[in-house]
């Protein structure tokens, strides 16, 4: 079934389900966000596995050549690697574009300069990054279940909070526009309406709501965030799964992301600790840390993971990897299986 938000993306089908892989750099998120596709392909899923991270390895742990479109790795499993400096220019240019349009009588002083500013400038890849999340769930209706396999904790977080921050700078240049049109509309019942030339035309300036492309396309770009913002705040179609290892720095950086993931109204419901014990030898992760972080978070399903010592997985061991976590009874439920402690 493919899930519609009636009235925020009206013309976006979206898959069911979305899964992000979440952590510090190094902890095995790839590894994970590889094994719950195998995983759940092999079960019952036609998934996607997207690598965000501008360093990709995810090709690597799937044995497979990866580029920026899906790749067909097995049955009903499909992988991409996301082009980060290709998305950045798409997003540029996109923005270019509607700047251009929107704002044609400004071509005297340059605008296109000032765009290319943009660039080099603080939150693009960000914007970027969500961007070509957007465009994915878009078009990702063929595919039961997404996973993205993110960058770094930092980078992530940054990304994630994007549709509320946006929001509220929407809203505000809402009211600037509003307020800009009044005053148009003020001098227009004094002295009959304003005109800039464009080239060789003369363009009559909007001073109402109804005839400005501006305001227009300021509710439209809101109503797609707030749909995205909804998506990543409804539980029953995106979760996070946090992924660790059994030190005291990566249990430090999980416990501020699990509390700012909480903040956003993301939710987390599992956690994994990779590199938990040696292989072999199944026993609690040492580490007061880590310790410390599990009574706090006891509603979180934990799956343990055991140290590999840096070597390649094969398929069978990452299928291992995954079935453990598809049997852990948040993704059971999430994922429609039923998570009874009866099953």
């Amino acid at each position: 079934m493919t899930m519609t938000f009636s009235g925020k993306w009206q013309d976006y089908s979206i898959s069911n389900k979305v899964i992000f892989v979440l952590g510090k750099g190094g902890t095995g998120k790839t590894t994970t966000a590889a094994a719950l596709g195998l995983a759940a392909a092999g079960a019952f899923k036609k998934v996607l596995v997207v690598s965000l991270d501008s360093a990709h390895s995810l090709g690597d742990v799937l044995k497979k050549d990866l580029g920026s479109k899906p790749v067909q790795v097995r049955q009903n499993l499909f992988a991409l690697e996301l082009d980060l400096e290709a998305a950045v220019q798409s997003y540029l240019k996109e923005t270019m574009t509607q700047m251009k349009s929107l704002y044609n009588y400004l071509q005297v002083f340059n605008l296109e300069s000032h765009l290319k500013l943009l660039q080099d400038s603080p939150g693009t890849e960000e914007y970027a990054v969500l961007r070509a999340i957007t465009d994915i769930l878009r078009n990702g209706a063929q595919y039961d279940l997404i996973i993205f396999d993110t960058a770094p904790t930092g980078v992530t977080l940054r990304v994630l909070a994007l549709p509320a921050i946006t929001l509220k700078w929407l809203r505000g240049l809402e009211k600037l526009r509003l307020n800009i049109l009044d005053k148009r509309q003020a001098v227009e019942n004094i002295s009959g309406p304003k005109k800039v030339k464009v080239g060789r035309e003369w363009v009559e300036l909007a001073a109402r709501e109804k005839e400005d492309a501006v305001l227009r396309e300021i509710r439209r770009y809101g109503r797609e965030i707030d749909g995205l913002r909804e998506i990543f705040s409804n539980a029953d179609v995106t979760q996070g799964i946090i992924v660790m290892n059994p030190d005291r720095l990566s249990a430090l950086e999980s416990k501020r992301a699990l509390a700012k993931l909480a903040g956003y109204g993301f939710a987390v419901k599992t956690a994994v600790i990779n590199r938990a014990y040696p292989a072999g030898l199944k026993k609690e992760p040492l580490g007061g840390e880590i310790s410390k972080l599990k009574a706090e978070y006891a509603h979180l399903e934990w799956v343990l993971q055991p140290d590999h010592a840096g070597r390649d997985l094969f398929v069978e061991q990452l299928l291992g990897f995954g079935g453990a976590l598809l049997q852990n009874k948040g993704l059971k439920a999430f994922f429609g299986l039923g998570g009874t402690d009866n099953e």
